[in-house]
């Protein structure tokens, strides 16, 4: 959310609204992070390459729904599965049930269509 204040300017979220540098550690150190992370796991797997029908739209597309998902789920995949879990959280053990549901789900439903 801090992400989406930054760019908006606190107009969607005005109390996580960014307003000195040492806020921005989100942005600054994950969202840099992954990028210098996957430039350098590429730079060392040079034979990698993305499937013939994987594209910018796709991905797009795919992070926008997980962006959605874990916001309507009140948490990511990994805060529910590990953290959620871990202290027998009720509303974790189901969203990580239905997370790998969704999963298989959507495995089958790529198969079918293939």
């Amino acid at each position: 959310m801090n992400t989406v204040s930054t760019i908006t300017n606190g107009l969607i979220s005005p109390k996580h609204k960014m307003t000195k540098l040492s806020d921005s550690y989100q942005l600054l150190y994950v969202y840099v992070g992954m990028g210098v992370g996957t430039w350098l796991a590429i730079q060392q797997m040079p034979e990698w390459d993305a499937p013939p029908d994987f594209g910018a739209p796709a991905a797009l597309l795919g992070g926008a729904l997980a962006a959605f998902g874990a916001r309507w789920a009140g948490g990511c995949t990994c805060g529910h599965g590990v953290s959620g879990v871990s202290e027998l959280s009720l509303s974790s053990w189901a969203g990580a049930a239905f997370i790998f549901i969704g999963g298989i789900a959507a495995g089958l439903a790529h198969s079918a269509l293939a």
